[in-house]
């Protein structure tokens, strides 16, 4: 639709359309990405500090003190009324560690270590006395009625990634927290998601391209069981099949 649009203005210059929302999937790994999050890893990676300073900054303006929202219009705010998804804040966590070299010794540093605990604070609170986060949408924003892949492995990648990076952000007992979280939720995740082969809700079903958010870049090798590596397989072969 944006690539139909034409204008009839008689210039030969560039015309660009900004702000429109981007979704993908890695052909590799059958991830899929959306959001700043990801958009940050990327820049990360062709060595543009300065726009993975940008994009934190303005998440970290964007989500204030409020718990992180699905969606947020460029200007601030949410456009819909779609519930918060802890995706959001594991996702954040991830980016935030991934990227440190790009932001530690900016004029960035102490906004984004206040995104870090703020996202950190959120998922402990969503783990608090449980083993597993509640039910809720995740990246396929969706009302569900059983806690799905796409929302706890999320959770469970920032939790580590906050126990390895806030120790030397000033937030060490809040590091401690998530470390003892993570290793909660990790147990949970292979004792109730891995029973089911990895699929999508805890209750069981077909897999999606949740089982990635349990693998590398998201969390370190050594993490990679064989169970997963079957799981994956699995879910690559049916998702290959197509809508029936």
């Amino acid at each position: 639709e944006l690539l139909a649009t034409s204008f009839d203005i008689g210039h030969s210059e560039m015309v660009l359309v900004r702000d429109v929302p981007f979704y993908s999937t890695c052909e590799h790994h059958l991830v899929p990405f959306h959001g700043t999050a990801h958009v940050v890893l990327a820049w990360h990676e062709v060595g543009r500090a300065d726009l993975v300073q940008q994009h934190l900054l303005a998440l970290s303006d964007l989500v204030g003190t409020r718990p992180l929202a699905a969606r947020y219009r460029p200007v601030g705010g949410v456009p819909d009324d779609r519930p918060d998804q802890l995706d959001g804040p594991g996702f954040v966590l991830w980016a935030i560690g991934a990227t440190r070299s790009s932001w530690q010794d900016s004029t960035a540093r102490w906004p984004v270590v206040d995104l870090a605990r703020h996202c950190a604070e959120q998922l402990l609170a969503a783990v608090e006395g449980r083993d597993l986060p509640p039910a809720g949408p995740d990246y396929w924003e969706r009302p569900e009625r059983a806690v799905t892949l796409g929302v706890a492995a999320p959770v469970l990648v920032g939790l580590e990634a906050a126990a390895a990076e806030l120790p030397t952000l000033a937030h060490p007992i809040l590091a401690r927290r998530c470390g003892e979280a993570a290793a909660r939720v990790a147990a949970a995740i292979e004792r109730d998601f891995g029973a089911a082969g990895y699929s999508r809700s805890v209750e069981g079903g077909p897999r999606d391209a949740a089982v990635t958010f349990l693998l590398p870049p998201y969390r370190e090798p050594g993490t990679v069981t064989p169970a997963l590596r079957r799981a994956l397989t699995a879910a690559t072969r049916e998702m290959g099949r197509g809508n029936e």
